[in-house]
């Protein structure tokens, strides 16, 4: 189903991007488990009429989705035999996930928002080097822009918990 200018106008208002076959995604979160098994459906049985490896671009026009998404669901065929609950995804990697997991610990979020409290109109550049004044760190640009895009706008509230709670500690 093609999207009109008015409903593609709605989903941008309401945050969602349409990928280039027209379905609507959120950033940063999945399509779910019926998403996923339409596209495993589909492409069952695009791999039955052709007898190989089907047509991904042609998966992904189908089901309005990403030709990655249409790969994603390759793979968890391919390797568990059908698609994944999310809850029952493997994890990639040990450790932390997410935003800056790989680079930010905690207290370097905690300096990068106050930080930000005393001056929120500071540049990404500034960021990056009173983080480096502070704990001889160096993050780049895209690290920052993804903090505060992220961490900030989501989790404003936990973060300052935090922060006031390791204040209160170090008292």
């Amino acid at each position: 189903m093609r999207l009109s200018q008015a409903q593609r106008e709605l989903f941008h208002q309401h945050g969602y991007f349409i990928n280039e076959n027209g379905g609507a995604y959120l950033s940063g979160t999945s399509l779910g488990y019926t998403k996923k098994v339409e596209v495993a459906s589909v492409y069952e049985r695009a791999r039955e009429d052709c007898g190989e490896r089907p047509n991904i671009s042609a998966i992904a026009r189908e089901c309005s989705t990403s030709t990655w998404f249409v790969r994603k669901i390759e793979s968890e065929l391919r390797e568990f035999g059908r698609v994944l609950k999310e809850d029952e995804m493997p994890k990639r990697r040990e450790g932390p996930i997410g935003p800056c997991s790989k680079s930010l610990d905690n207290d370097d979020m905690l300096i990068l928002y106050q930080l930000y409290l005393d001056e929120p109109s500071r540049t990404r550049a500034s960021y990056i080097q009173w983080l480096f004044y502070f704990t001889g760190k160096v993050v780049s640009e895209s690290t920052i822009s993804s903090f505060f895009k992220n961490i900030i706008t989501h989790h404003t509230s936990h973060i300052t918990e935090k922060f006031c709670s390791t204040m209160v500690k170090k008292k």
